[in-house]
């Protein structure tokens, strides 16, 4: 989503102020404003003035001190620069709407925005203008004196000084090829371009003052012949200044391996230094590699491995010559799709800058997690800063020897060390740390934290009535396995169904978390605060193999589901004649919890705690132990339950199976038993009698017992666990009631379970799917029971979705009743392995026949691989046509070039009616709209009160389609699955021949959410008719400076 707003006038890191409770957890009420990191971070972070700012992929950030006072949502955000005292320019990679805007910081409104187009050859479209994305943006002074700082900034092929004021164009300046990176010094304003020059520019009216090549091209020679079969442009990198020489020098880096210093009066070299050294074959290769793919030998672009592969920093004086020096460093970094050099290693150099002579070299630096470098004083010494690919550590690089320094430890919460970039930003004396999976944490240069914001990952969601609204709200809370195994949750945030916003949020502090573990074992629980819904009990132990006398006691927490709050925390610490067998002050620790009948009476239900050595009932409301067994091998009395010495039973709770009023329990004891237990009334007390019994042939996890939904119509749930064999693994369902095994699932990779999901057969007997990877690849099954029905192979493998951090799928859901023959259809997702396609083809189960495929976008012609996609879920009623639509979230787009995308499609019309980019992990159905959750806790809204629609054409060519939308729109024209126009208009004209035609209107708005309508004509007879009128999708609000685009009519 782009265009979005929030201006934040309270502090957000909540987290840090309210430390004074047992646990140090905090409380965020009713927010409508980030409470979590958003996408991969874009830029370095910046320390300007006050300010902290950087963006990420989805938006910009400004904090001041702690506080997080402006989140701009936008497009993934190239670069940035504050002028004035309050205003900051942002430019991203926005394709369509403008994409370089002045926002103010007080207010977060745009000031102005700016587009700058070029000609281009469309392969669809022919010529058109198309607008250029910005890559470097640099201050020019105030150009036209209005008491403004104006800027500069590259754009393609172009330099153009833009007025801060304003945002007028005040000069620019072209070239032939992309202009990089930019750097001012007085009233020059240097310039990098792909075919190798340096401009220096007047920054006051655009004059060239020189122009010097400094990257050499490469020819390319064929190894055993030498003949030369083409040579490519290499690229201007890093423009640094310096002083030098007793003046301002720059030192310039280039494509070649070379580092320049450069006087900025008139270009002249004063000297070269070769610091990256090539292979000639391998860069043949490079160059060469999309020649038999494409026909192309394109000179380095960005996501090529070579892209800006050496980069520069200044120093201070290492040497003692009087002159600044300068670090080269070379750490190659390229992306999925593109040019792959083999060779170059990474290292860090040191250069004299009087000579160019290399002082010193460290090739043994880590640096593969290094999204940049920076330099801070540590101890009066200016040092080089390297995060590292260990968590929590930043390489100190000494600059008088190249040697490490002691590292600085920092804490992380990121969990994907190996795969993690992190960026630093430094100041006078403090540094920040931000990377794609964890926190920003501000921190001394002695390690000690400062402030931090977090970043929600890996979350989960627990539905209930918690605000007491007709509608189910939705408890999300974030989850990673410690070493135990224990899922343990740092934050925990409530959206109200109503409409999806934020009731509340609590979030650990990260040092409470890494060292003391978050939240574990959520479970609802019946309304103890009087707010009338459901509150949350949960716990908070270290792991058992983390027990120390420093650790803090295990303690028991009760949340109200109202606004969040602490209604009590309990430490499960024995008191003299509290617990059978145990000392004064022993700790009590968690191995299973859950929320149990009302036991004494008293109006409240109760809590069962499965501990070492025991386990217990407790009083929910005044923590009195009401009931307690120890686990002792005695012989059992009659069929009741022997408590046996196992340190590791898990005890769940299920409805009451022998109507004495009581919840009864599932027990997993001795490590392959699960046992079925009934509570009776005794002269002793409360007892458990052995409804039925189950022992398996292996091994019983502790951590993968879960509790069901009733899935044989019984009025009980049913149980889930996990049988782990030198055979292999099963998951296993059992009905408590009757003791029957009623699924029982060979353990393959990946499996994700949709349970009971629809009948799909007419039985009466709701089916189960089951998505998992078989040796043979992703496979799709239906089961009846334990009997598998139905089984689908994909033919395409999906593991390109991990990186964007999906590990299981759900590609399957009940399409409604498409055919009409009274029996429920099964939509299945397909996209292109890695290639372009994305299709969701309805199943008749019954007749194991394919009834229709909803193209969203056309599969490659040479080779379908048809991967699964990430989730499908029946939705609501959007369209009014009295059936349900079907939520899908898919990969798209071309390869390297992927995106997740969220779709509402509708089974019966067979066509998409709304689409948008998003990380997207669960549909939630509110109470009017549509919500989509993403990966880090936020929320898009589906809102169908703004809708396209195109009006029945005069059925004759020229043909001239009008439509109507609410909204400033880019919108795509598409004739029998050709888009043929791309205009911001709210209409076109198009020739066609005589027959029949589908024309799909598709209008996309700044916020990048796409809506769709459809309609068929027939030219030379018959008459139009509308297929359907879809939704769009409206969830925020954005202001718009919107130019014609472009637009191109099919003749």
């Amino acid at each position: 989503m782009k265009g979005k707003i929030a201006l934040i006038a309270i502090p957000i890191l909540f987290f840090l102020l309210f430390l004074n409770t047992p646990t140090g957890i905090a409380n965020q009420k009713n927010s409508t404003t980030p409470v979590s990191l958003k996408g991969e971070i874009t830029t370095p972070p910046r320390f300007v003035d006050d300010y902290l700012m950087f963006g990420s992929s989805q938006g910009f950030y400004v904090f001041s001190n702690s506080d997080l006072i402006t989140y701009i949502e936008s497009s993934s955000v190239r670069d940035f620069a504050k002028i004035g005292g309050n205003k900051v320019i942002v430019v991203t990679e926005e394709e369509y709407f403008p994409n370089i805007k002045c926002y103010s910081l007080s207010t977060g409104k745009v000031q102005w925005s700016y587009s700058h187009t070029m000609e281009v050859y469309n392969t669809q479209y022919g010529k058109i203008n198309s607008q250029v994305k910005p890559f470097d943006i640099e201050k020019a002074g105030d150009i036209n004196s209005d008491g403004v700082t104006d800027i500069a900034v590259s754009l393609g092929h172009s330099i153009v000084g833009i007025g801060g004021s304003s945002g007028e164009v005040l000069w620019e300046v072209s070239h032939d090829t992309n202009v990089w990176r930019l750097q001012k010094l007085g009233n020059s304003l240097f310039a990098g371009t792909q075919d190798g020059y340096l401009y220096s520019i007047n920054s006051s009216n655009g004059e060239i003052k020189f122009k010097k090549k400094l990257a050499q091209k490469f020819e390319l020679r064929e190894s055993g012949s030498g003949r030369k079969v083409g040579e490519v442009n290499r690229s201007v990198w890093s423009i640094e200044i310096l002083n030098a020489f007793g003046s301002d020098h720059l030192a310039v880096s280039t494509e070649d391996g070379k580092v320049h210093l450069v006087n900025p009066e008139d270009g002249n070299v004063k000297w070269e230094a070769k610091v990256l050294e090539y292979s000639s074959n391998l860069l043949f290769n490079y160059y060469n590699e999309w020649e038999w793919r494409r026909g192309l030998r394109p000179p380095t672009i960005p996501g090529d491995s070579n892209f800006f592969n050496l980069t520069l920093k200044t120093v201070g004086d290492v040497d003692e010559t009087g002159n600044e020096d300068i670090i080269a460093i070379i750490n190659p970094r390229g992306e999925p799709g593109g040019r792959s050099y083999e060779g170059t290693t990474r290292a860090v150099y040191l250069l004299n800058s009087n000579t160019g002579e290399v002082k010193w070299q460290n090739k043994i630096l880590n640096m593969t997690s290094a999204g940049n470098t920076t330099s801070g004083e540590i101890g009066g010494e200016e040092k080089l800063l390297v995060p590292s690919s260990t968590r929590g550590e930043i390489f100190v690089v000494d600059l008088d020897s190249g040697n490490l320094d002691n590292d600085i430890k920092i804490e992380t919460v990121s969990r994907n060390i190996n795969t993690e970039t992190y960026y630093l930003g430094a100041s006078n004396d403090k540094f920040t740390l931000v990377s794609n999976n964890g926190d920003l944490s501000i921190s001394n240069f002695g390690g000690d934290l400062l402030w931090e914001f977090p970043r929600i990952t890996n979350i989960d969601v627990k539905s209930g009535n918690f605000v007491s609204g007709e509608s189910e709200d939705f408890l999300i809370h974030s989850g990673v396995s410690d070493t135990s195994g224990s899922y343990q949750s740092r934050s925990i945030l409530l959206r109200n169904g109503e409409d999806g916003s934020i009731s509340w949020t609590r979030i650990l502090p990260r040092g409470d978390y890494l060292k003391n573990n978050g939240f574990s074992k959520i479970r609802k629980i019946d309304n103890m605060s009087g707010g009338g819904g459901a509150d949350i009990l949960t716990c908070r132990q270290v792991g058992w193999d983390d027990r120390s006398e420093q650790a803090p006691a295990p303690s028991l927490i009760l949340l109200s589901g109202n606004n969040g709050e602490i209604l009590w925390e309990r430490s499960l610490v024995n008191k003299e004649g509290e617990h059978i067998s145990m000392g004064e002050g022993d700790y009590l620790w968690v191995v299973s919890l859950d929320v149990i009948s009302d036991i004494n009476g008293n109006g409240s239900s109760d809590i069962i705690i499965g501990s070492r050595g025991r386990v217990f009932i407790e009083d929910s409301a005044t923590g009195e132990v009401l009931w307690e067994r120890i686990y002792q091998d005695d012989a059992p009395i009659l069929n009741r339950w022997n408590w046996v010495e196992d340190w590791e039973s898990v005890y769940r709770v299920v409805n009451d199976l022998n109507n004495d009023g009581t919840k009864d329990i599932v027990a997993r004891t001795e490590d392959k038993k699960i046992a079925i237990l009934e509570s009776e009334s005794t002269n002793k007390g409360l007892e458990y009698s052995i409804k039925n019994e189950i022992e398996v042939d292996g091994s019983i996890p502790r951590n993968r017992i879960e509790v069901l939904k009733d899935l044989d119509g019984d009025g009980v749930e049913e149980v889930s666990f996990r049988v782990d064999s030198e055979e292999g693994s099963s998951d296993k369902v059992v009905s408590p009631r009757s003791g029957d095994t009623l699924l029982s699932i060979e353990e393959i990779w990946k499996t994700k379970v949709s349970w009971a999901e629809a009948d799909f057969t007419g039985n009466e007997i709701k089916e189960t799917i089951i998505q998992s990877e078989a040796e043979g690849g992703p496979e799709l099954s239906l089961y009846e029971g334990s009997e598998k029905i139905w089984t689908h192979r994909f033919s395409g493998h999906s593991y390109n979705v991990e990186k964007y951090g999906y590990q299981y799928l759900m590609p399957a859901a009940s399409a409604g009743d498409v055919n009409g023959d009274q029996v429920k259809d099964l939509a299945v997702v397909k996209n292109h392995e890695w290639g372009k396609g994305l299709r969701v083809d309805i199943y008749n189960v019954n007749k194991d026949k394919l009834l229709k495929s909803i193209i969203i976008e056309e599969f490659e012609k040479k080779e379908e691989k048809k991967a699964p996609g990430i989730l499908a879920k029946q939705i609501s009623d959007l369209t009014g046509d009295g059936n349900p639509e079907l939520g899908v979230v898919s990969l798209r787009g071309s390869f390297g070039q992927k995106k997740v995308s969220f779709f509402v499609v509708d089974p019966q019309s067979g066509v998409p009616l709304v689409s948008l980019n998003s990380l997207s992990t669960d549909i939630l159905s509110l109470k009017k709209d549509v919500g989509v959750l993403n990966l880090d806790g936020s929320l898009d809204i589906v809102d169908v009160s703004q809708r396209v629609s195109v009006a029945s054409p005069e059925e004759k060519s020229p043909l001239s389609i009008n439509w109507d939308i609410k909204k400033e729109c880019v919108t795509t024209v598409i004739v029998d699955g050709t888009p043929v126009a791309l205009t911001t208009d709210n209409s076109a004209e198009v020739r066609l021949p005589p027959g029949k035609h589908e024309i799909t209107v598709q209008s996309v708005d700044e916020d990048g959410v796409s809506s769709y309508d459809t309609i068929e004509v027939n030219l030379g007879g018959g008459s139009s008719m509308h297929i359907a009128l879809y939704g769009i999708t409206a969830v925020l609000f954005a202001v718009l400076f919107l130019p014609t685009i472009f637009k191109k009519v099919r003749k």
